[in-house]
């Protein structure tokens, strides 16, 4: 028998987090367990900013971000779950309504037209009223029908539970008429008159499913997406008389309007199937095949309701509802990798959005399950999570790689003292948990790499930008530094994670050097 000397060298973490694949198949670049890192499309990893308070008040505690109104002056709007309407300046919170409405609820949904805000309730199956707020008051529409298109009347609407609008009309979806609840239907207005509607300007989107029912009406590119709770469908035309209906999905649907976010080129959303899918005008993918091993656990509510999608900052955030009564929040990086990366973070975000000003977008901002506050998300300086406020907590992150065995399994190999690639914004020392022949329950070794080097010098990381910023302020440092051997065993697995989180890290590579038996 000789010696045969190999390395492994690992320079790409692209793939993201992979959680459903078996351990021995996952490829290099992929991990089945991180929290709390982002990944670059260099192929490096580093831990995720952290957030910060932006403004304290409690009834806004596991409440409801709804939306942005311009009434003169751009806010933002929510109703949180004590009944009150908020709006927020980009400063301040402040409360315009104390008592809204009782039909006028967290489960709101609403739109914009002009300088009114129109609502839908999407959880009130039963006896509702359709409203609008102008920015100082409420205002009850009737359900009055209005055949004459030439003729408008105003102050109309059918009763829905869910609105928007599209094409130069309003749509609402799932109305009652007549005291007779169409679980199917979508209306929409005249045209360019929001508050009128004609008796015949309607479809019964698969009506003969008595047990489903439409749940989101989303805007994309040049069609409406119709979303039922198992099928998803789309309007094309622009008109009552160029209106068409085409199945897109089946299964794949969504439980509520929060499931679903839309960008200019792709719509996103989680299905009550356990999912997620993308949807680019040209055909529906599933794209969350990497992270279902929650959904295969049992660990979260597929149908949920409260269940969040959110496009923001070009990137996709999940955030489930748990059987335990939290959350668990994936985000997913479609610029990184060949086919996009997933990260999951450990917080549990209800609202994730931008917060814009005129054409000035100002911040990207969360309220949390358990947490009467509003947080930015998108100062890349923060190296610490704020809760509560002026109270710094430090960020967990780890990233454990996948198993190297170099193609082969079944040659016990001894693991030599790996090179490691890494930079940080302070004197720190990295922890690498060493684990042997895919037993992934305890550690064979515990090492440890002091980093010197200090987030500054001739040496760039990346192009001194992370998230499209810069990172501190600083271009980092590379160290090129090794830990002590692995020992010997048939697969090796490392876990990295900062002894110090107080501070922002970064791995570039890893080069694992070994020696192993082979038969004459």
């Amino acid at each position: 028998m000789t010696q045969q000397f190999g390395v492994v060298f690992y320079s790409d973490f692209t793939g993201g987090l992979n959680n459903r694949q078996s351990r021995q198949d996952l490829a290099l670049n992929e991990s089945p367990d991180c929290l709390d890192v982002v990944f670059n499309a260099r192929g490096g990893f580093a831990s995720r900013r952290g957030y910060r308070v932006t403004s304290t008040q409690a009834a806004l505690s596991g409440g409801y971000i709804g939306g942005q109104f311009s009434a003169g002056t751009e806010v933002l709007w929510g109703i949180d779950n004590v009944g009150k309407l908020w709006t927020w300046s980009g400063a301040t919170f402040t409360s315009v309504v104390t008592a809204v409405p009782a039909d006028v609820s967290r489960t709101v949904n609403g739109v914009t037209w002009g300088d009114k805000l129109y609502f839908a309730n999407w959880l009130n199956a039963g006896s509702l009223s359709m409203r609008y707020w102008n920015g100082t008051a409420f205002t009850t529409l009737t359900n009055t029908v209005n055949n004459n298109y030439t003729a408008p009347t105003g102050g109309n609407a059918p009763l829905a539970r869910i609105v928007c609008d599209h094409q130069g009309h309003m749509f609402w979806a799932d109305t009652v008429e007549a005291s007779v609840r169409y679980r199917s239907r979508v209306r929409w207005s005249h045209p360019l008159q929001p508050e009128d509607f004609a008796a015949a300007d309607y479809f019964d989107i698969d009506p003969d499913d008595q047990t489903d029912q439409i749940t989101a009406l989303v805007p994309f590119r040049d069609s409406l997406l119709v979303f039922k709770r198992r099928a998803v469908y789309a309007i094309y035309g622009y008109d009552k008389d160029s209106f068409t209906v085409q199945r897109l999905a089946t299964g794949a649907g969504v439980a509520s309007l929060q499931c679903v976010s839309a960008n200019a080129g792709v719509c996103y959303w989680w299905s009550v199937d356990g999912n997620v899918y993308a949807y680019n005008g040209r055909g529906v993918v599933p794209l969350g095949d990497r992270i279902t091993n929650v959904v295969i656990d049992g660990t979260v509510v597929t149908g949920s309701e409260q269940n969040l999608v959110a496009w923001v900052d070009n990137q996709l955030f999940v955030s489930l509802v748990t059987n335990a009564g939290g959350r668990v929040l994936f985000m997913y990086d479609p610029q990184v990798g060949k086919n996009g990366a997933w990260t999951k973070w450990g917080f549990e975000p209800t609202s994730i959005f931008w917060w814009r000003s005129g054409t000035t977008v100002n911040g990207m901002y969360m309220t949390l399950a358990s947490k009467g506050a509003l947080f930015d998300m998108g100062n890349v300086a923060q190296v610490q999570d704020e809760w509560p406020a002026a109270t710094l907590t430090p960020i967990a992150a780890y990233y454990r790689t996948a198993w190297f065995t170099d193609k082969d399994a079944g040659l016990r190999k001894k693991w030599r003292r790996p090179h490691i690639t890494v930079a940080c914004g302070d004197i720190a020392t990295l922890n690498v948990d060493v684990f042997h022949d895919f037993i992934e329950s305890s550690a064979v070794k515990q090492l440890t790499l002091p980093i010197t080097t200090t987030g500054s010098g001739n040496m760039v990381w990346g192009s001194s930008n992370w998230d499209s910023a810069t990172w501190q302020g600083t271009d980092p440092s590379y160290e090129f530094s090794r830990i002590p051997s692995l020992g010997k065993s048939h697969a090796v697995q490392m876990k990295f994670r900062m002894t110090d989180h107080s501070t922002k890290w970064w791995i570039d590579s890893v080069s694992l050097p070994y020696f192993n038996k082979t038969y004459r």
